[in-house]
C-alpha cells in the first residue's frame, strides 16, 4: 500500500494530545520545538487542564477543534489511545504519531493494544507512526514533530541524508553526532514499534525525493523483509546509496532487540547475504555512517578501484596499501609517463612506484606537491587519488589543502585526503577542508575501508540490471511453490530431488540380508550399506554406515551388523537398509538449503563430509542463483583450492558444479514452508556429479528426530 505522505511531513495543522505548558515535560518540548522551528501551520494543543498553552488556545480534546487537523501528536498513558485514535477517526485525521510506550515492547496487555493499533489501520483511514517512537523532524520545511533533545543545538544543518531509525533515542542521537560532523539531513524518523508505519515505507518515500542523495536506516528487524525487494529495486533506479545499520546478530543483540521495539530480529548471515545480493550496504557503527555519508555526498563517482597513493611518508604509503590489499582495492603500477614526470620533481631517496613517497622535502617545494599530485591524477592506470599528509602543519597546511579543493574540483576522478596530523599543528588546513567540505580521514584504516563500500556502492549502480533480474527470478519462483508434507528419509529424499532433475546415487532398499547382497551384485560392487528411518538424520553417530563392501559375504556381515548397532544405541528395531553404489575418487561438497521465516529460503554451500562442521568454511545466499553467481560462490570459499586442484590432487568441473548449485537453487527458492534440506556429501568425480547423501527435514516434525545417543 503506497502511502502519501504530504500531510505527514507537511501537515497544515498539527494537534499535540497531551500538550503541556512544562517545557521539561514532553509535551511541553513538542510544543517549544515547533516554536523554535517556526512551524508555519496551526498548532492546536489538546488538554483539558488548560485553556491556553504558550499563548496559543488549548482544547479538551480533539473533537473540540473547530478546524481540520492533518496530523496528531499523541502523548497519553498506553491504555488511553484507543479513546483517542477513535476520535481521530471521527475527526478525519490521516496521520498519528503515538510517542507512547506500553505497547508491544511491555507484556500481554501492551501486546493486546498494540494488535489494536494494527487493526485500526488496515483500511488506511489514519496511518500511525509509532507507538514507543519519537517522532520526526522535516528539516526542508521546518517541522519539528518530535521531542528529542537533539533539537536542541543553536542551528540544524540542512543536507541530503534521509534518515529513519527503529530506536528513537539512538536515531535522534546520531542525527545529533553526524550534524556535528557536517552531515546535513532532511528527514529524521524515528518508527518505534511499528504498529502500522514501518522503516521500509518511509525508505521507499526517500527515494523518489529529488532533495535525499543518501538514505540511512537504523534497523533492529523488518516486518516485511519482502519490501526490500522493492526498496532495493528503487535505490538502484534512482542510484541512490542506501546504509542499513542493521542490530540485532548476536544471540544477546537479538533478544535485546525484542525487549526494546518488539521486532523481530532475522538471521544475521541471510540478511548480510540479502544486502549484497541487491546492492544494500550494510554498516556497523555511527562512525561508519558518518564516514559513508561525507563520501558519498562529497565526492566525485569512482570509474573503478584503482587507486593511486601521494604521501609525505613512506610509512603511510606501506600503510595504505596494506589496507588496500586487505581490501581488495587495486594499487597499480604508474604508467610510464607518469614516472617520467615525477623523476623530473623527486628527490632521489623519494619513490616514483605506486604509493609515491614525496618524502618531507615536499614540506620547502610547493611545485614538487602540485606537479606531483597533477601527474598521478592525470595517470589513466588511476582510478581515485589519495594523498596521504604527515606533520605537515600551520600556513603550509591551509596552502596545501586550499590546492587540494582546487584540485579536487578540476579532477574527473575522486579525491580523497589522509591526513595524520594532531588538530592543533594542522589546524589551518583542517579548516579549509571542513568549509570546503573535501572528504578527509586521519585513520588510513578507516579511509580505505570507507572507500571499499564507497566503490561498491557506486559498483552496484553497474550491475543494477543483474539485480534487477535476480529480483524477479526469485519472485517468480515464490509464486510456484513446492511443498513437503513431512520428513524425508535420505532415501525419500533422494527419489524427490532425483525428480526434480538432479543426479543420485544408484541404490534399492533391502529388508533381509539376501536381499542386500542380491541388490548389491546388481548394482555392483564396490558398495555401502546406510540404515534407513525418518528418526534418525546422523546415520554414522549410530553405527548405521559401512562402506567400501567388496564381496557378498561383506554385504551380508554389514547388514546384520547395522541392524544390531541401531537396536543397541537407540532401541529402534530396523529391517529397511539401504544399498548403494560406492561413489570413489572425488571430491565431497555440501549443499543445503534452509526456508527462513523472516526471509524465505537460502542456500548454503561448502566443502563437504565432515568438513562442514569442523572447518565451517561455507557460503550462503539467497536463491535463485544463475550459474555464473554460483561459479564466484564457489571460488569465494576459503579452501576452494582444494576444488580447484593443489599439489598434484585432481581438480573438479567447476561449470559442472556451478551448473548443479544453480538448478538446486531454483528448487530452494520455490520452497515457502519452513524446511531444511542438506545434501552431504555431493561428490564430484571425472565422470559427473552425484548426491551420495540427503537429508530433508520439515521444521515442525524436527522434534521427532533422534540426533545422537
Amino acid at each position: 500500500m503506497k502511502t502519501d505522505f504530504e500531510k505527514f511531513f507537511k501537515p497544515k495543522s498539527i494537534a499535540i494530545v497531551g500538550a503541556s505548558p512544562n517545557e521539561k515535560s514532553i509535551g511541553g518540548r513538542t510544543i517549544s520545538h515547533l516554536l523554535k522551528y517556526k512551524y508555519s501551520g496551526d498548532i492546536y494543543p489538546v488538554n483539558p487542564k488548560y485553556d491556553q498553552i504558550k499563548g496559543i488556545q488549548a482544547y479538551p480534546d480533539i473533537k473540540s477543534i473547530p478546524n481540520t487537523v492533518d496530523l496528531a501528536i499523541i502523548i497519553v498513558a498506553a491504555k488511553g489511545i484507543p479513546r483517542v485514535i477513535d476520535q481521530c477517526l471521527e475527526k478525519k485525521v490521516p496521520f498519528a504519531i503515538i510517542f507512547s510506550s506500553g505497547f508491544a515492547e511491555a507484556g500481554t496487555e501492551g501486546e493486546y493494544l498494540q494488535s489494536y493499533l494494527k487493526n485500526i489501520t488496515k483500511n488506511g483511514d489514519i496511518r500511525i507512526l509509532g507507538p514507543n517512537c519519537q517522532g520526526m523532524f522535516n528539516i526542508v520545511d521546518e517541522v519539528a514533530a518530535t521531542f528529542s533533545g537533539a533539537l536542541e543545538l543553536p542551528s540544524i544543518i540542512p543536507g541530503p541524508v534521509g534518515f529513519v531509525s527503529q530506536s528513537g533515542a539512538l536515531g535522534f542521537s546520531t542525527f545529533n553526532q553526524l550534524e556535528e560532523e557536517g552531515i546535513g539531513f532532511n528527514y529524521v524518523v524515528s518508527t518505534g514499534n511499528e504498529a502500522d508505519l514501518e522503516v521500509t515505507d518511509f525508505l521507499i518515500e526517500f527515494a523518489t525525493h529529488d532533495q535525499t542523495e543518501v538514505l540511512v536506516s537504523y534497523v533492529e528487524g523488518f516486518k516485511k523483509p519482502e519490501r526490500l525487494f522493492d526498496l532495493a529495486e528503487i535505490c538502484l533506479r534512482e542510484e541512490k546509496p542506501l546504509l542499513i545499520f542493521k542490530v540485532g546478530n548476536s544471540e544477546l543483540g537479538a533478544k535485546a532487540a525484542s525487549s526494546h521495539t518488539a521486532a523481530l530480529a532475522g538471521s544475521s548471515d541471510l540478511y548480510d547475504s540479502l544486502f549484497k545480493q541487491i546492492g544494500i550496504t550494510k554498516v556497523s557503527d555511527i562512525e561508519e555512517v558518518a564516514d559513508l555519508c561525507k563520501i558519498l555526498t562529497r565526492t566525485k563517482r569512482p570509474p573503478g578501484n584503482r587507486v593511486g597513493i601521494i604521501t609525505t611518508s613512506g610509512g603511510a604509503g606501506v600503510i595504505l596499501a596494506d589496507h588496500c590489499a586487505i581490501n581488495s582495492i587495486d594499487v597499480p603500477p604508474l604508467a610510464e609517463p607518469t614516472k617520467q614526470i615525477l623523476q623530473q620533481y623527486l628527490p632521489d631517496f623519494g619513490s616514483d612506484l605506486n604509493p609515491v613517497d614525496l618524502t618531507a622535502q615536499v614540506a620547502g617545494s610547493e611545485e614538487l606537491f602540485n606537479e606531483s599530485v597533477n601527474a598521478v591524477a592525470n595517470d589513466p592506470n588511476i582510478d581515485i587519488l589519495i594523498v596521504a599528509l604527515t606533520m605537515v602543519t600551520g600556513p603550509r597546511a591551509g596552502d596545501m589543502a586550499k590546492f587540494l579543493i582546487k584540485k579536487s574540483k578540476e579532477m574527473d576522478k575522486p579525491l580523497v585526503v589522509v591526513w595524520m596530523a594532531g588538530d592543533q599543528l594542522a589546524k589551518p588546513g583542517f579548516e579549509v577542508l571542513k568549509s570546503e567540505k573535501l572528504t578527509f580521514f586521519k585513520s588510513p584504516k578507516r579511509c580505505i575501508e570507507t572507500l571499499r563500500k564507497f566503490i561498491d556502492i557506486h559498483s552496484n549502480f553497474k550491475r543494477r540490471k543483474e539485480i534487477y533480474q535476480f529480483i524477479s527470478e526469485r519472485r517468480e519462483c515464490l509464486i510456484t511453490t513446492k511443498s513437503i508434507e513431512n520428513n524425508l528419509n535420505e532415501y525419500e529424499a533422494k527419489r524427490w530431488l532425483n525428480q526434480q532433475g538432479l543426479p543420485v546415487t544408484k541404490e534399492k532398499i533391502a529388508r533381509f540380508p539376501e536381499e542386500a547382497v542380491k541388490y548389491a551384485t546388481e548394482i555392483g560392487f564396490p558398495v555401502a550399506l546406510k540404515v534407513v528411518s525418518n528418526k534418525i538424520p546422523h546415520k554414522t553417530d549410530v553405527g548405521g554406515v559401512a562402506l567400501n563392501l567388496c564381496s557378498p559375504e561383506e554385504v551380508e556381515n554389514a547388514y546384520l551388523s547395522i541392524k544390531n548397532n541401531i537396536k543397541q544405541n537407540t532401541g529402534l528395531e530396523i529391517d529397511n537398509i539401504i544399498v548403494q553404489e560406492m561413489v570413489l575418487d572425488g571430491i565431497e561438497v555440501f549443499v543445503g538449503c534452509h526456508v527462513d521465516p523472516q526471509l524465505g529460503p537460502s542456500l548454503t554451500f561448502g566443502l563437504g563430509g565432515i568438513f562442514v562442521e569442523v572447518l565451517k568454511d561455507t557460503k550462503t545466499v539467497l536463491p535463485p542463483i544463475s550459474q555464473n553467481t554460483a561459479k564466484t560462490l564457489i571460488q569465494e570459499l576459503n579452501g576452494s583450492k582444494v576444488l580447484t586442484g593443489v599439489r598434484g590432487q585432481q581438480s573438479i568441473d567447476l561449470d559442472l558444479l556451478a551448473e548443479f548449485i544453480s538448478r538446486f537453487s531454483r528448487i530452494c527458492a520455490s520452497l515457502k514452508q519452513e524446511i531444511q534440506i542438506d545434501l552431504n556429501p555431493v561428490v564430484i568425480t571425472k565422470s559427473g556429479i552425484k548426491i551420495v547423501d540427503a537429508l530433508v527435514i520439515v521444521e515442525e516434525e524436527e522434534k521427532n528426530f533422534i540426533r545422537s545417543v
